[in-house]
């Protein structure tokens, strides 16, 4: 008995990922609009007016900085036909992952009826606030952009070598950490604010001295003093 042929065309490495890519960029759309879903929904309209919810100036300013995203997102991967998004870049981890997934639940819950409890409520604003941080940053500065769509720790991975542990899956810890780290970078924090900031790392990601501090002033971490304050920063 004669084999079946297949005429299939085999797709090179090349062609698998770029399709792979596709794929991701797709999926980033996706939660991007569910994104954009949640700030249009009637649990955002409806609690505007007090402290748990997001005021229409937030709302606004935020789907405005997704939209931007979004272009800078297609211009990028237009412009670079060498870019491929991986599967597990930081920002398809942090779109995709419990943020984003509990504020629409909830959203959605809201809409048929449900009352959505004050605790509830008060992890959604503060998980979505930072969200909109990481978001705003990505969409200001389009190299950082890159890293966070092609790597798996994104802009971390620069500062892997200074956790003790592996880094947290949990979306709002890794901006919790990114945030650190940023600031570090762009306009330092006080040396009072430094180790408040260290101990909320510590606590929200369950380790004790989740990063290596002397490591950190071996690499590039600086005191800076002047007649007002010390800042720390890192070069």
């Amino acid at each position: 008995m004669s084999k079946e042929i297949s005429f299939e065309k085999q797709l090179t490495p090349e062609e698998t990922k770029e399709i792979r890519s596709d794929s991701c960029l797709e999926k980033i759309v996706i939660n991007m609009n569910d994104c954009k879903s949640f700030y249009e929904s009637k649990f955002v309209q409806d609690t505007k007016e007090d402290e748990l919810g997001f005021s229409s100036q937030e709302k606004e300013a935020i789907l405005k900085t997704l939209e931007q995203l979004k272009n800078n997102i297609f211009n990028k991967y237009e412009d670079k036909e060498e870019l491929n998004i991986e599967k597990e870049s930081q920002l398809n981890h942090i779109l995709g992952n419990s943020i984003l997934i509990l504020a629409k639940r909830k959203a959605d819950q809201y809409e048929n009826g449900k009352k959505i409890s004050d605790k509830t409520r008060e992890i959604i604003k503060k998980e979505m606030s930072r969200l909109n941080y990481y978001i705003t940053e990505l969409s200001e500065n389009k190299d950082l952009l890159e890293e966070e769509m092609t790597h798996e720790d994104g802009h971390l991975q620069k500062f892997s070598k200074f956790f003790t542990r592996k880094i947290n899956t949990c979306s709002p810890k890794r901006i919790l950490i990114f945030k650190f780290f940023r600031d570090l970078e762009i306009d330092g924090i006080k040396k009072e604010d430094f180790l408040n900031r260290l101990e909320e790392i510590d606590k929200e990601t369950e380790i004790k001295n989740f990063l290596d501090i002397h490591a950190l002033e071996r690499e590039g971490l600086i005191l800076i003093k002047d007649k007002d304050s010390e800042i720390y920063k890192y070069t």
